[in-house]
């Protein structure tokens, strides 16, 4: 167990692991990747969510009806949102992720003080057309279902309680 003042060292030396590891550039790496994708979300979250509310609500809808088609419209417009930023999502991940350092081999192949060779970081754009090589196009949508099912769930409870916020908030 460290003591209260262990814990400075310990924090600055992650610090300077994460430094040493890219530390900053990871951070703030692929900031278009992530403004494009939080824009796309946004936008495309608003949008389809209006547009199937407007599609489907009529004036004679009951309060229990309008609660359902809420839901639903704002669980479709998670589904819609979350299935168009998949692939930015992706890159961003992969980009973040990135491994600067070859893997180190175990045994008697092993350098004695354990010497890596660097590696270049990759381009968003670099990422993707690497992905896309060696992996196809599936990469990009690989666990879009699961989050879809996840996307809708808390999507729905997002614009219910957004719904109900601006209806408290007129009154």
């Amino acid at each position: 167990m460290e003591s209260r003042g262990d814990q400075g060292i310990v924090l600055w030396r992650r610090d300077y692991q994460c430094e040493r590891c890219g530390g900053v550039w990871v951070l703030v790496s692929c900031l278009s990747v992530r403004c494009w994708r939080t824009f796309a979300d946004r936008t495309r979250s608003f949008w389809s969510y209006e547009l199937s509310k407007q599609a489907w609500s009529s004036p004679d809808d009951s309060d229990r009806e309008t609660a359902m088609k809420v839901l639903l419209c704002g669980g479709f417009a998670g589904v819609i949102t979350w299935a168009s930023i998949f692939p930015l999502d992706v890159i961003k991940t992969r980009v973040q992720t990135q491994i600067l350092h070859a893997p180190m081999r175990d045994g008697e192949g092993s350098a004695l003080l354990g010497s890596e060779t660097p590696r270049a970081r990759l381009s968003a754009i670099e990422v993707a057309r690497h992905a896309y090589k060696t992996e196809g196009a599936g990469v990009f949508f690989r666990g879009l279902g699961i989050c879809s099912i996840r996307a809708f769930v808390v999507n729905a409870v997002q614009w219910a309680v957004y719904e109900w916020m601006m209806k408290l908030l007129q009154q």
